[in-house]
């Protein structure tokens, strides 16, 4: 029989337990782990700061997430359906655009809250990877050059974006467009472009970080460059780079079949699957199956 039971609002005295607990499942917790490290539990203006509600019953054994840009992310591999209607009831008054997690959970807490399929333009489920950085396998980097986008990349990097979304249904964070992407891309420290006889041709960056561990996110060949081998060389030249600066391992995942090839070339192995759900539009949360289209 399920148990009702409450899942609390972290403090910032939670936030030491929060990250050990996530950090034993730290190859599907970068998001929460890095909007933690980076914004704390208690920012409401940053679009990535995140509220966290807790299952601490003896010890924290579930974690639930809602960025202030809509976005759910969840950490409770143990948590039965009771865990994931107080999830839902968590979040009522909340907007939210999409979520992402182990997929056994996405699909639990998408249950809970009563979306149906239709309300979704994408839920993918994608391979899972890591490499330690001791084991990546670069390719001859003589003919590649690395470097930050600057403004002249601006137009070059709308289409790059528009190209993103239309292949992969995934519109930039907070449905931003194209040319509102690239400026956000452009100012990123993290953002680079790989560049062959003086043409950028891919692009990458990295979306989470937390101590010595990277995810990287938002890599992209265009169509004219696919099937030279550009969308692993430019994340195997970035996590060179990052190796100097210290980082020791990565995790990512990848969008496709040739992605994974591209990424198992490179030294990544495959460990397990990654969901991804998105909003054809944002949905208010009004409390457990009670969700209205805004």
């Amino acid at each position: 029989m399920a148990v009702d039971i409450q899942l609390r609002q972290a403090v910032q005295a939670d936030a030491a337990g929060l990250e050990a607990f996530l950090a034993r499942h730290a190859e599907t917790s970068m998001f929460l782990r890095g909007n933690l490290a980076v914004h704390g539990v208690e920012n409401c203006s940053h679009r990535h700061g995140t509220t966290f509600w807790l299952y601490a019953n003896d010890g924290i054994t579930g974690v639930v997430g809602c960025s202030n840009g809509g976005y759910l992310m969840c950490q409770a591999p143990d948590a039965k359906d009771d865990f994931w209607f107080a999830a839902a009831r968590a979040l009522a008054g909340r907007k939210i655009a999409g979520m992402t997690g182990v997929p056994e959970q996405v699909d639990a807490w998408i249950s809970a809250l009563g979306l149906a399929e239709e309300c979704f333009s994408v839920r993918d489920i994608d391979p899972l990877y890591h490499v330690q950085l001791d084991n990546l396998i670069l390719p001859d980097t003589a003919q590649f050059l690395l470097r930050r986008p600057v403004a002249q990349d601006a137009s070059l990097l709308a289409g790059w974006f528009d190209g993103f979304a239309q292949d992969t249904g995934m519109m930039p964070a907070g449905g931003m467009s194209g040319a509102v992407a690239a400026e956000a891309f452009i100012a990123n420290n993290a953002a680079r472009l790989l560049i062959i006889d003086g043409t950028p041709v891919a692009m990458t960056s990295v979306n989470a970080a937390v101590g010595t561990t990277v995810q990287i996110g938002g890599v992209y060949v265009p169509p004219m460059y696919r099937g030279r081998g550009f969308g692993g060389a430019v994340v195997a030249v970035q996590l060179a780079e990052l190796r100097l600066e210290g980082v020791m391992a990565a995790i990512l995942f990848a969008a496709n079949a040739v992605a994974a090839r591209g990424y198992e070339r490179i030294g990544f192995r495959r460990i397990g699957s990654y969901a991804l759900a998105m909003l054809k539009e944002p949905v208010l949360i009004k409390g457990t199956r009670d969700v209205f289209p805004t």
